[in-house]
C-alpha cells in the first residue's frame, strides 16, 4: 500500500504460492526466528512472500510505504490505525 492508501498491485492471498523457492532457503537458514513459528515457515505466510516481491518485483516493493495481510488492511482502511493481528508479526 503506498503512503496515500493506493495498491501498488493486486493483493497476494494467503493460498499464493509463488514463494515456494523463497520459503526453502529461509527454512534451510536456521535462523532463530523460526522457532516463533515451529521451526518452519509456510509459503503461506508474509514472509516468503515479501521476499519474492522484492525479487521478482522490486519497483512494487520499493514504492510501498507499508505491507498489511487483508484483515490487518481492511482494519486500516476503516479505521486509520495501524494495529497488527498477531498472526502478522509472527
Amino acid at each position: 500500500v503506498s503512503r496515500s492508501g493506493n495498491s501498488e498491485r493486486n493483493i497476494i492471498v494467503w493460498m499464493d504460492h509463488r514463494a515456494v523457492e523463497q520459503t526453502r532457503r529461509i527454512n534451510r537458514s536456521g535462523e532463530a526466528v523460526l522457532n516463533y513459528v515451529g521451526g518452519v515457515i509456510s509459503p503461506e505466510m508474509e514472509t516468503p512472500k515479501l521476499l519474492w516481491l522484492a525479487e521478482n518485483l522490486p519497483d512494487t516493493f520499493n514504492a510501498a510505504w507499508q505491507f498489511m495481510d487483508l484483515p490487518d488492511f481492511l482494519t486500516w482502511r476503516a479505521t486509520g490505525s495501524l494495529a497488527r493481528s498477531v498472526c502478522t508479526v509472527t
